[in-house]
């Protein structure tokens, strides 16, 4: 993950801001926390402690967004199923040359974190 991931974070300052949404300053400190561990180049010692609280704590999130406001769950979906096939099964596959890690950072920018702010922003209203 690179520094594409942590630009991409600012689609979630829209609903910090205008709805003061705690879920929405969550994810933005999680985002910074676990996409600044990764941008260095020798793996943290807590790199997988901060990752896997990252991917839960999110987790929690988008099942509490869904509760609330069902409209969001095919985007919520969607996104989840895009964000494990980027994630785990394009590493265990022969596709993984083809992904360099700036094509996986603008698929997770662009069909996770995008999706999901728009849904936390609907949500909101």
């Amino acid at each position: 993950m690179g520094i594409f991931c942590i630009i991409g974070l600012f689609q979630f300052f829209n609903s910090a801001y205008t709805f003061n949404s705690h879920r929405a300053k969550a994810i933005i400190i999680n985002g910074l926390i676990f996409h600044g561990f990764s941008l260095r180049h020798s793996l943290h010692p807590y790199y997988y402690y901060i990752r896997n609280y990252d991917i839960l704590s999110n987790t929690g999130m988008i099942i509490y967004t869904v509760y609330h406001d069902t409209t969001g769950l095919l985007g919520c979906a969607t996104s989840s199923c895009i964000f494990l096939l980027n994630s785990y099964v394009v590493d265990q596959t022969r596709l993984k040359p083809y992904f360099t890690p700036i094509v996986k950072d603008v698929i997770h920018v662009l069909f996770v974190q995008r999706i999901l702010a728009n849904i936390l922003y609907v949500s909101l209203h």
